[in-house]
């Protein structure tokens, strides 16, 4: 399993409405993968990064469907924010593959 970066932002004209629907659709399948990779895998030590990161991608998942019908400027402001929390993400699921 393998998640780059999360990167769906279209060209202008950016609708940030449709960029947190793309990321919602991405947390669940992300979410649905680690939940396989825990109950799969021997996760000795790591299974308090593994919660971690499934509470984080959770809490992606909710961003994404409170901004969906969110004001713009606050939508902005969560599409923004959610990028940061992808960009963790995807440094705890490599460290989480690699270790």
């Amino acid at each position: 399993m393998v998640y780059p970066g999360f990167d769906a932002r279209p060209d202008p004209p950016w609708r940030p409405g449709r960029y947190l629907l793309a990321v919602e659709s991405y947390a669940v399948g992300v979410r649905k993968h680690l939940q396989e990779l825990k109950n799969r895998q021997n996760l000795s030590g790591r299974s308090g990064l593994m919660d971690d990161a499934v509470a984080l991608v959770v809490l992606i998942e909710q961003l994404a469907q409170y901004g969906q019908s969110a004001e713009a400027e606050e939508a902005t402001e969560l599409a923004e924010g959610v990028e940061a929390l992808i960009d963790l993400l995807t440094a705890w699921i490599d460290e989480l593959l690699t270790s």
